[in-house]
């Protein structure tokens, strides 16, 4: 079974980093994803290493003293760094395939990721430390649409567990209608289920090796169902469908995606088109281009007979 552990960043490059576990050793692990930097506190799964030997060289261990010294206070014992220190203010565990956590602050500014399976890795790629935390929700809602993790043919599962340490009032409900929000507009439907949980359930999780959304699925099992869910691995989706009303969501909501209002068909052979004119209507005259060139007909009006005189004939006129 994959086991999360946790370490500190002594070397990074593009293709592993080199961490020091809180035992002392020094592991080289592929690298997660995300911006990384050197004195970092990460998680990783017993999954993600290349080379799951112990680095054991002198040059590591000059290194781990050297950054330890640099950047960590004389007066805060080794342990504390492992529990994230004063800047940790809660964290938010995502599962859609990819299965992630998020660390944030008491500004809400994303303080670390940590990637629980390879889908999530590839989901972090390139994304930046500091970013506000709903702003990288949104972000990875968007990347889980590009990467086919989210799929308007598929049925869809969002789940997100809370774990605030201190007060930071993220609401559950803007959580999800940022969520809904952003599948509507990629036309998705799907179950988000929110959850608001304790640290001690995030380190039960953190012991078993499952994420923190699926550890709290598998406690509401009892007895044989839980040995037969464990033995068969199901998807999250498939454990909710019986679950769903044992379950303490703070919020849960399934997105619908509206539907297009229904189209008037056009006239076809198949369809019947408007009713005929009435036989008895008047003939239109036809149309100018079709009447043939004809000159007027004037109507026949009755020629005057002029009376004229006539010479009659006369006695030959006298001459001189």
């Amino acid at each position: 079974m994959r086991k999360v552990q946790r370490g500190i960043v002594l070397e990074v490059n593009k293709k592993h980093i080199i961490l020091m576990t809180p035992t002392g050793d020094c592991l080289k692990v592929r690298h997660p994803g995300g911006n990384i930097r050197r004195g970092e506190e990460i998680d990783y799964s017993t999954s993600m290493p290349t080379w799951p030997k112990v680095v054991a060289t002198a040059a590591c261990l000059t290194a781990a003293a050297l950054i330890l010294i640099a950047i960590i206070p004389a007066a805060v014992p080794f342990t504390d760094l492992f529990d994230g220190g004063n800047s940790v203010q809660g964290y938010l565990v995502l599962d859609i395939n990819p299965s992630l956590e998020l660390s944030f602050n008491a500004e809400l500014e994303v303080t670390a990721f940590h990637p629980l399976n390879e889908d999530a890795v590839l989901l972090l790629e390139g994304l930046e430390v500091g970013t506000y935390l709903f702003d990288i929700v949104g972000l990875l809602l968007e990347r889980s649409v590009e990467l086919s993790f989210l799929n308007p043919d598929e049925k869809n599962l969002i789940l997100i567990a809370l774990v605030q340490i201190e007060e930071t009032n993220i609401s559950p409900q803007l959580l999800a209608d940022l969520i809904e929000k952003k599948l509507s507009t990629y036309g998705i439907s799907g179950d988000v289920g929110i959850f608001e949980t304790s640290s001690t359930d995030r380190n039960e999780a953190l012991e078993t090796g499952i994420s923190l959304n699926r550890h709290l699925l598998l406690e509401a099992l009892h007895g044989q169902e839980k040995e037969k869910v464990i033995g068969d691995d199901l998807p999250a989706a498939d454990l909710l469908s019986g679950l769903k009303n044992r379950l303490p969501f703070s919020e849960f909501r399934t997105t619908v995606v509206p539907e297009l209002p229904t189209q008037v068909p056009f006239a076809s052979d198949n369809l019947p088109g408007p009713p005929g004119l009435p036989v008895d209507l008047p003939a239109l005259p036809e149309p100018a281009e079709n009447r043939k060139d004809q000159k007027p007909v004037l109507p026949e009006l009755p020629v005057p007979v002029l009376s004229v005189p006539v010479n009659k004939p006369g006695p030959p006129d006298s001459l001189p």
